[in-house]
């Protein structure tokens, strides 16, 4: 990523993983890659961790919430489980930002 970049990140339940893009200064989005990590299962929502170096995701299809570490270049690294949560979980919240 470059300083006028941001990154950002999407889930793809179907698929099971995640793709990532730049955000310009303008809010243009360039995909920067379609599979940027596999999960394992589905995917239903992401999170930019507050200290901006953690992307985590709630997994329905293991019932976990799974957290990738974030590059300094936005690329993510390994998917890893770090919590199991009710089957009925329907989203992420981040606090302390």
């Amino acid at each position: 990523m470059n300083a006028a970049a941001s990154p950002a990140y999407t889930a793809d339940a179907h698929s099971a993983t995640l793709s990532s893009y730049r955000v310009g200064p303008q809010g243009d989005l360039q995909l920067v890659a379609g599979l940027a990590a596999s999960t394992g299962g589905v995917p239903l929502d992401v999170i930019v961790g507050a200290d901006q170096s953690s992307l985590y995701i709630l997994n329905t299809g293991t019932s976990m919430i799974q957290v990738a570490g974030i590059r300094a270049h936005g690329s993510l690294g390994a998917v890893m489980n770090t919590a199991a949560v009710p089957a009925s979980a329907t989203g992420l919240a981040t606090f302390g930002r």
